[in-house]
């Protein structure tokens, strides 16, 4: 996870670790076109942004605008790149605010090779306790590479005692 502040000037280093080429796609940031991530179309003019080669790094470069809940993930061999993990979560706070990890909860629904349908990367999903005094936030992401089935597109609440108090069904979005 990335977490960022809300005006601060900020330059995230993308090193390729992986054996092929990659590009790093910004879903939902507002950025100069030249660190966009978009192979061909983004960059700067006569210089299209180029795929980042193995062992090579990329600086991106963002003042995150607004706060919120954003993504990043690969924009070059997207099935294959996506499944082996390389996405995330994009977190842009406040100026000068802080993320309590004990009230504010990033759930990311992707789909790995091999694995298929996974939540934090992990095939059964966690049972999570909240104290009922106090706000949680639920920050929930869907980068799943295909629909997943009708058992794991709900979300439950059960209190301790494991009664179910609220059960919604999430609907994915093209």
């Amino acid at each position: 996870m990335l977490l960022l502040h809300q005006g601060e000037p900020t330059t995230v280093r993308v090193t390729n670790h992986s054996m092929e080429h990659t590009a790093i796609y910004w879903h939902g940031m507002e950025l100069d076109n030249a660190y966009d991530g978009v192979l061909g179309v983004a960059g700067m003019p006569g210089q299209p942004t180029r795929a980042i080669a193995p062992g090579a790094s990329f600086d991106a470069l963002m003042t995150p605008p607004p706060a919120g809940t954003f993504i990043y993930h690969t924009h070059l061999m997207e099935l294959r790149q996506a499944e082996s993990g390389l996405h995330g979560a994009l977190i842009v706070l406040p100026p000068g605010a802080a993320r309590n990890a004990a009230y504010d909860h990033v759930f990311i629904l992707g789909t790995l090779h091999n694995k298929g349908v996974v939540l934090n990367g992990a095939k059964v999903a966690p049972e999570l306790e909240f104290d009922a005094d106090r706000v949680h936030r639920l920050r929930l992401i869907n980068i799943t590479t295909g629909a997943p089935g009708p058992a794991e597109s709900r979300l439950e609440v059960r209190s301790a005692a494991g009664v179910l108090l609220a059960r919604q069904p999430i609907r994915l979005l093209a």
